[in-house]
């Protein structure tokens, strides 16, 4: 691009908008720059994007599964690709992170197809698929360095600047320098920290640091291991990290090169950190930690991490540096090893598992329903679930029992009341993520009047260790209620009010009102017309239920000799008014407790409903007074 052009456009733009033009154009150019300087991760993610193939992968093709503690150029390379700093050619913590963020942001390429909605950390053929995808598709273009690109927008600004009369920016005025005093101090939490094989960024110690008089930028911190004795402490922790809360500032590798013994201890530098706290300010710093995938046999020893005194160095306005903690004993905490956990799952009812209530099967063909919903959660360790075992409380009129992973068929057995295990599975559940599993019944045609539940007995598997999952405790699914032709109720309202009916002041009755609509499922349905056979009760909140007498049933509903008939497929709203003077102080509501309904007119062919399959036929509590 031709500056002079540039700026010869901008200079006839400024005369027709005039000066107020030029200034907004110095202000936008300042701001575009301000931003590109403050977001510098930003910039090397658009550089990354366009920039061409990384020269750390020229010549790469992923030909191998990379997973956590292998080495080579091609791991440098993924780490090239991914923005991993530094790019050391070790696949660390860092590096697995970032994979798992990679398989995540490209879900449907790589984790979808295979069944999986969390990130792995390995990189298998999937995802060297779309690795391979990026060299392939990336363009070859240079791309300036950011300096080179900084001092292009600077020179760009001034000539602009110039050209419409714009006076040079001034130079920003630096506040005055200031000496200032660093101070640290150890924090409570965390402590008694227990780091198990192949554990993560594990927060084991963390510090306080105060500016005192100036501001002052922390850019080093000293940290000692001691596992006592002739221990390594490196055998045992691979990686360590300081955080700014959930922040990174800074993670090293733990190895022979990195760390300097000095007699039992082992010590580590963090430097060009460039943490700023400002002055009277205080920041809390969190040493993590990562364990290596299998510990050392023999005894596991106890490690103290340790900042020692002047181990945190930083610099204040005035260029001084200064150093913390001044206490000679330091900052420290010990934290424990131990063996990796076992990997468990937990087994619930999922909240879309259906209530119960009334599922209508068809006359003509064989009709699948929903029994159960379950929720299995893996805790402590990634988990590979190899059987699910289920049990149906009654075979009558099904044919086979079907376990889903979403709308993916994992198994189909016949239906029977013994056991039955769906085995040759391999359901993958990562370490605090949930899998949903739907079993589903195929019912014969014409199946009328049945009740089905299912049970889930067991589960059986291994952890991420090939460690055995310990059994679950039996989740019950709730009862489905099979008909052909059935009502099937909603909008339900209730209200209930406390009255003196007689106007003496005296006890006071009970006056409600359930309303709910009928819908006819399967063919006609007929709702009894007999207040009787809605066995009406008032219900104390402590105490016996007592019969209500005074009940008044309405509908829009056409009455037949025995029922209210409601068309297939139609809805028909029916109320109920009850009365009742109980006599006796205290809350008291109003039930429906039966519903007769048949599937002819001369009542016959139907069913008595209570319990649940009406539960929702009542009114709240309302408070009645005595004489």
């Amino acid at each position: 691009m031709d500056i002079r052009k540039v700026a010869a456009t901008a200079s006839t733009l400024a005369l027709i908008a005039g000066a107020a033009f030029a200034q907004d154009i110095s202000s936008l150019l300042n701001q575009i720059l301000s931003f590109l300087q403050q977001n510098q991760q930003l910039v090397q993610q658009v550089v990354g994007q366009v920039g061409g193939v990384p020269p750390a992968c020229q010549g790469i093709t992923f030909t191998r599964t990379l997973k956590y503690g292998m080495s080579g150029n091609d791991v440098k390379c993924l780490q090239a690709l991914l923005n991993v700093t530094p790019q050391t050619g070790y696949f660390g913590p860092l590096t697995r992170a970032a994979v798992i963020k990679f398989q995540e942001d490209n879900a449907d390429e790589i984790l979808a197809p295979l069944g999986l909605t969390s990130g792995t950390g390995v990189v298998g053929p999937a995802t060297r698929a779309k690795l391979n995808q990026m060299l392939a598709q990336a363009p070859q273009v240079q791309i300036p360095t950011q300096e080179q690109a900084k001092t292009i927008w600077d020179l760009f600004i001034e000539a602009l600047k110039k050209e419409l009369g714009i006076a040079p920016t001034p130079a920003e005025e630096k506040p005055a320098a200031e000496e200032g005093e660093l101070l640290a101090e150890g924090m409570a939490v965390p402590t008694g920290v227990t780091v198990h094989e192949g554990d993560q960024n594990v927060a084991v110690m963390a510090f306080k640091v105060k500016a005192k008089g100036s501001d002052i930028t922390i850019d080093r911190v000293d940290l000692t291991f001691e596992a006592g004795g002739e221990q390594i402490v490196y055998k045992y922790i691979n990686y360590v990290a300081l955080y700014d809360g959930e922040n990174a500032i800074k993670g090293v590798d733990l190895n022979k090169d990195t760390m300097e013994k000095s007699g039992t201890e082992y010590s580590v530098r963090l430097s060009g950190l460039g943490v700023k706290v400002e002055k009277g300010g205080e920041k809390v710093i969190t040493v993590k930690v990562s364990a290596v995938p299998v510990y050392p046999a023999g005894t596991l020893p106890s490690i103290t991490v340790k900042i020692d005194q002047n181990g945190i160095r930083g610099v204040d306005t005035a260029g001084i540096h200064q150093y913390a903690p001044k206490d000679p004993a330091g900052i420290s905490k010990p934290f424990n090893l131990a063996t990796a956990e076992t990997g468990s799952v937990e087994a619930s009812l999922n909240a879309n598992s259906p209530k119960e209530g009334v599922q209508i099967v068809s006359e003509d063909e064989d009709t699948e329903i929903t029994l159960g919903i379950f929720d299995i959660k893996a805790k402590k360790q990634n988990v590979t679930l190899d059987t699910v075992a289920v049990k149906l409380n009654d075979d009558a009129s099904s044919i086979a029992i079907r376990l889903y992973d979403g709308t993916t068929l994992l198994g189909e057995k016949t239906a029977t009341t013994a056991t039955t295990t769906f085995g040759d599975l391999e359901i993958n559940i990562a370490k605090d993520t949930t899998k949903t599993l739907t079993v589903k019944l195929l019912v014969q045609k014409g199946a009328n009047d049945k009740a089905y539940k299912v049970t889930l007995v067991s589960v059986s598997g291994v952890d991420a260790n090939d460690n055995s999952i310990p059994p679950i405790s039996s989740i019950d699914a709730e009862t489905q209620h099979v008909y052909t032709k059935a009502p099937v109720l909603s909008n339900i309202t209730v209200s209930a009010d406390a009255k003196d009916l007689n106007g003496q002041g005296g006890a006071e009755a009970i006056v409600a009102k359930i309303t709910f609509s009928v819908t006819a499922k399967g063919g006609d349905i007929w709702i009894s017309t007999s207040t009787n056979d809605l066995a009406v009760e008032a219900q104390p909140s402590s105490g016996n239920a007592t019969s209500v007498t005074s009940v008044i049933l309405t509908t829009s509903a056409t009455a037949g000799t025995w029922g209210y008939k409601v068309a297939k497929d139609q809805t028909v709203t029916f109320t109920v008014d009850a009365t009742h003077d109980p006599t006796d102080a205290g809350y008291w509501r109003i039930a429906i407790t039966k519903l007769k309904w048949a599937t002819k007119e001369d009542g016959t062919g139907g069913d008595t409903w209570d319990g649940k399959l009406i539960e929702d036929l009542k009114t709240g509590y309302v408070y009645l007074t005595a004489n």
